[in-house]
């Protein structure tokens, strides 16, 4: 029975094809779902972070330009990759869900 476990953990972490030849993913739809959020939420920041360069002066102009600029950056690739991975549907089939019961348990 451990041994059935530990090989099935150790086939996902590898990436290894699954019985039927497709490729096995480890991440869910939920998961990649909140990444969206996320990155919706850091642009939602930088829109509201847009004025404050103008407004301050000195060292914290540089640091809220950097601020802008990083959280710009990690909103485009978070939700950029995300996206992409839920269009292609790139996620664990047997997804837990909210009350952990699989798609094929009832």
């Amino acid at each position: 029975m451990d041994k059935d476990i530990k090989n099935e953990i150790e086939k996902k972490e590898e990436g290894q094809s699954g019985q039927d030849g497709k490729k096995q993913y480890t991440v869910s739809k939920f998961s990649y779902t909140i990444r969206v959020f996320v990155a919706l939420y850091l642009l939602y920041t930088v829109w509201e972070l847009r004025r404050t360069p103008f407004e301050t002066t000195g060292t914290e102009r540089i640091v809220f330009i950097v601020a802008i600029i990083a959280f710009l950056a990690f909103a485009i690739i978070i939700g950029g990759t995300s996206l992409r991975a839920l269009i292609k549907k790139e996620y664990a089939e047997n997804d837990p869900g909210f009350f952990g019961k699989g798609k094929d348990e009832k």
